[in-house]
């Protein structure tokens, strides 16, 4: 009886063992429902990858672990994580296929890692508060925005006038060819108290198959004057007067800038301009039999 009984006594006592050993490694469902916010997380490797993203970001710090079935990996050493973004790295070598177990605890309610900017609406039906502050202006517009390119700013008009005249000449002892000539003037302001005048001639220009591109130099006539409460500027083909006194008058036209300006009783005339060249008459005496060619010097 003694040996049965001891028997017994030790069946039911391995039988308690087992079963509180089933117990201590079965998971606790009263701590999971008071902890919400840690969790067991299953990762398979793969080859080639050593960054996973874990379900839940905003990991709490020192509250990560990291397992397999053979090893537990150390932080650091065998796989770092990136709390805030909740981002696994893995320090060593991936073993394709094989299952790493992660227990992390982390921020239930997570804001989010970008920043949103969300304008409130009232319901409808609401009546909006009174008292609430008033909406922020919308910043001014920025000078090179605050109007279109495309539209002329205030005070500014300008108006182009002018003709295009081509003409045939053709004679008995010459072939036809063409002749053009063009007239173009520009008038208006181009500010408030800012008046422009501009003008441009050309008279007896040919004109070729292949058509031909002049030279401003090579035009009659050039001239853009400017005209202002304190002064005028003109530029081009100017004429310059200077009428003050009885020995000291001259009346010149030049080819080039001409600037005169008026402030606080003061004036003043400035003009320079560019040398059109020197006049000179050359004369040479032909020989009877030779129509040339006849060397022209400078002198």
């Amino acid at each position: 009886m003694p040996r049965r009984g001891f028997r017994r006594a030790t069946v039911r006592a391995g039988g308690a063992a087992l079963i509180a050993a089933a117990f201590a490694f079965a998971p606790s469902p009263v701590r999971a429902a008071d902890d919400p916010g840690c969790g067991v997380s299953a990762v398979v490797q793969q080859s080639g990858a050593v960054v996973y993203r874990l379900p839940h970001a905003f990991i709490r710090l020192g509250s990560d672990s990291l397992w397999t079935r053979v090893a537990t990996w150390r932080r650091g050493a065998d796989y770092g994580l990136d709390p805030t973004r909740g981002e696994l790295r893995l320090l060593r070598e991936p073993a394709p296929g094989e299952t790493l177990w992660v227990s992390v605890c982390w921020l239930v309610v997570a804001p989010p890692l970008d920043l949103r900017l969300n304008i409130y609406h009232p319901a409808p039906g609401v009546v909006p508060d009174t008292n609430a502050a008033a909406a922020p202006a919308p910043p001014p517009p920025r000078p090179v925005t605050g109007r279109s390119p495309t539209t002329a700013a205030a005070g500014t008009e300008l108006a182009v006038t002018g003709n295009k005249t081509i003409a045939v000449d053709f004679g008995s002892g010459q072939d036809a060819f063409l002749r053009q000539s063009l007239d173009l003037a520009v008038s208006g302001t181009l500010a408030p108290g800012v008046e422009m005048t501009g003008a441009l001639s050309d008279r007896n220009t040919p004109l070729g198959a292949a058509g031909a591109t002049q030279s401003l130099q090579s035009l009659d006539r050039v001239l853009i004057e400017l005209k202002a409460p304190s002064g005028r500027a003109a530029l081009g083909d100017v004429t310059l007067a200077l009428d003050r006194g009885e020995f000291g008058r001259v009346e010149r036209r030049l080819r080039g800038v001409r600037g005169e300006w008026n402030a606080k009783g003061f004036s003043g005339v400035l003009a320079a301009a560019s040398e059109q060249g020197e006049y000179n008459t050359l004369q040479f005496v032909g020989i009877e039999g030779r129509q040339g060619p006849y060397e022209l010097t400078d002198r």
